[in-house]
């Protein structure tokens, strides 16, 4: 009987330490500010690889920030744009995280052409 005692005890502490890490985990994860609002500065600490990205595009798009924006003025606010090969030529791809999906597989990309005048004419969100 003593050694089912000490063996439950163990569980038991294993159990409540497991418990404790996942309410740590979600409570940091919390805490973590979320990015909602375009915000250039955190666009560019983010980076490509970080889904952050993703609400901030949604969110130009919704206010339409990018509207009649040159191709420079796009560079200054959203950085280099990556060269991917994969859109219309002279277009502007900026990877925002994995896609929105159960089982992600592909990235999610925010897509801006410009026009003769180096002015945006149409941005949208595309998968690839």
């Amino acid at each position: 009987m003593q050694m089912s005692s000490s063996r439950d005890r163990i569980i038991g502490a294993a159990a409540v330490v497991a418990a404790g890490l996942v309410v740590g985990a979600i409570v940091l994860d919390a805490r973590r500010p979320k990015p909602g609002r375009f915000d250039g500065r955190l666009w560019k600490l983010v980076g490509p690889q970080d889904d952050d990205r993703l609400a901030m595009a949604d969110d130009l798009i919704e206010r339409k920030k990018l509207d009649g924006l040159t191709r420079a003025r796009v560079r200054k606010m959203l950085g280099e744009p990556t060269d991917t090969g994969q859109f219309q030529p002279g277009a502007f791809a900026y990877r925002l995280g994995l896609e929105r999906a159960y089982m992600p597989v592909d990235f999610e990309w925010l897509v801006i052409c410009f026009d003769d005048q180096e002015k945006v004419t149409r941005y949208w969100i595309a998968t690839a």
